[in-house]
Order: structure tokens, then sequence, then C-alpha cells
């Protein structure tokens, strides 16, 4: 007996409502301080509460979201067209380069883990 599962492709503006309301508690876990070393960092436990001693990989990947958000045309309001919002995006990519490994891999539950899941996910995040 074959069972139907009935699913729902949710619409571009579904899309983007989640989108617009997930930027803003992305922007809080990303450090914006251009002056900081770990400028770039989008695990604010580390960089700001000090209760993680590494920086998660995986949480690395908001550079495509901020990007995407930013982008002039079609990008997502009131992000679109911000150059704040770019160069911030432009920051969690130069930060994410700099934590990754020699083999590759990044960091994601504990450190020198070198996390299957937190490079497949950054390292998507950054191709975007």
């Amino acid at each position: 007996m074959a069972v139907s599962v009935r699913y729902r492709v949710p619409s571009m503006d579904e899309y983007l409502a989640a989108a617009r309301a997930a930027l803003p508690r992305i922007l809080t876990q990303l450090d914006r301080n251009p002056r900081s070393p770990t400028y770039g960092c989008a695990t604010r436990a580390f960089w700001h509460d000090r209760t993680q001693s590494f920086p998660n990989g995986a949480a690395q990947a908001c550079a495509a979201a901020l990007a995407l958000a930013s982008e002039a045309d079609g990008g997502i309001p009131p992000y679109a067209g911000s150059a704040q919002v770019a160069q911030w995006a432009g920051a969690a990519l130069a930060y994410w380069a700099s934590i990754q490994r020699r083999d590759g891999s990044f960091d994601e539950a504990y450190p020198g883990q070198r996390s299957y899941c937190a490079t497949a996910f950054s390292s998507l995040g950054a191709a975007l």
C-alpha cells in the first residue's frame, strides 16, 4: 500500500519573509567591529561572551545570507543595496578563510573536530 505525502512548496514571498525575519538575528551574532581581531566572526559565544574557546565554522555560512540580502537587485529590504551589509558579508568570508585548517576543514562542536558538516555548509555559503 502506497502512502501519499502531500508537501506544499513555500512561495518565494514566504522564503523572503523568513529570511527577512532571520537577518537581524544573524547580525547580532556577527562581530561587526572592524578594529576587533575577530571582525567577521559569526560565533558570538566565542568573540563576545567568551563561553566558547573556538569559533564555529558552520556559523560562517551567514556570509551568503548577508551577501544575498545586500544585493542591489533582488536583495532583501531594508538590506538591499546596503554597502555596509555587503562589507560585513565580506568580513564573514574573510574570517571563514582565516579559521580554515590546513586540510581544508573547519571545527564545529569541539576544537580539532574537523567537522564534515561545518566544512560542507560553510563552503556552500562561501561559494554562493
